[in-house]
């Protein structure tokens, strides 16, 4: 009976804590999906760091570790694996601090395994590596980071992607 109790009262906190809320006008926040933030002086919302942590092109998406800046990896139908870098608003970076970050990626799992240099994109605002046509999926890409503003003394980053399908060119969820 102990139990039922606790959880009954538990029910009750919750409640009365959502009902003074609601009567305040407070709203809960919702990080993953609100993307906003309300500006008391005009009104308006206003972007939030890290409030929106989905692909924006349909691949895998991660956060590096200095808090600040978030990558995407998107594996294309033609081989090619491509590397879209985000500010902590998910915007995307420029052309110039895209050019300034630099790594590698290696398939599979196997350290051994081959590494190929990430290049710079057609488009000026991506990373890439081409790894050919001919992976078999499901595939584990490991890619290994450097952002310019990390430092010498800093390691670079690894982050490991798996793709059991390859994702449409720009695809946006």
């Amino acid at each position: 009976m102990g139990k039922i109790s606790e959880c009954i009262r538990a029910f009750v906190i919750v409640s009365v804590c959502g009902l003074a809320l609601s009567a305040s006008g407070t709203k809960p926040v919702d990080s993953q999906t609100s993307g906003a933030s309300p500006d008391s002086a005009s009104g308006k919302s206003k972007p939030r760091p890290h409030s929106n942590h989905n692909p924006q092109h349909g691949g895998v998406f991660f956060m590096a570790l200095d808090n600040y800046h978030h990558l995407e990896g998107v594996l294309l139908p033609s081989g090619v694996f491509k590397v879209y870098l985000y500010d902590a608003y998910t915007k995307p970076l420029s052309a110039d601090k895209v050019l300034q970050a630099s790594g590698n990626v290696q398939v599979g799992e196997s350290e051994s395994a081959p590494r190929v240099h990430l290049v710079a994109g057609k488009d000026g605002h991506t990373l890439e590596a081409p790894l050919g046509e001919d992976l078999k999926l499901p595939v584990t890409i490991t890619l290994t980071l450097r952002f310019q503003e990390s430092g010498p003394n800093v390691r670079p980053e690894v982050f490991t992607f798996p793709f059991s399908h390859y994702i449409v060119a720009d695809a946006h969820p």
